[in-house]
């Protein structure tokens, strides 16, 4: 096994690199916040097709939080199931909860 990514031979160089994937997922995120705000933009009278060039951020995105998480799962070693029910256990409750909120204050503020 290669020791650049076993996990117990990891130096300070090698954690470094990671800082990489968090680089684009900032990008990625910023991409999509371009394209959410296009009606602001195109009110500004800017050409559409300067936006369309921040279309890659959901891919982008995606793409990464899919190598994120085999990266995750390869080197501790859990299963995929594992670590799919943590994940529910930690996203559903605030998902629903949000949820619930949103319906109370749409229906009852």
């Amino acid at each position: 096994m290669n020791a650049e990514y076993h996990p117990a031979a990891r130096t300070a160089g090698a954690r470094r690199f990671w800082h990489n994937p968090q680089l684009l997922r900032l990008i990625s995120a910023y991409a999509i916040g371009y394209i959410h705000m296009s009606g602001v933009v195109s009110a500004a009278h800017i050409e559409p097709g300067v936006l369309d060039i921040f279309r890659f951020g959901t891919d982008l995105f995606m793409v990464l939080a899919g190598f994120l998480t085999a990266h995750v799962l390869g080197n501790n070693g859990r299963s995929a199931g594992a670590y799919l029910r943590t994940r529910l256990i930690r996203i559903v409750p605030l998902y629903w909860g949000v949820t619930i909120l949103a319906f109370l204050v749409e229906n009852y503020a």
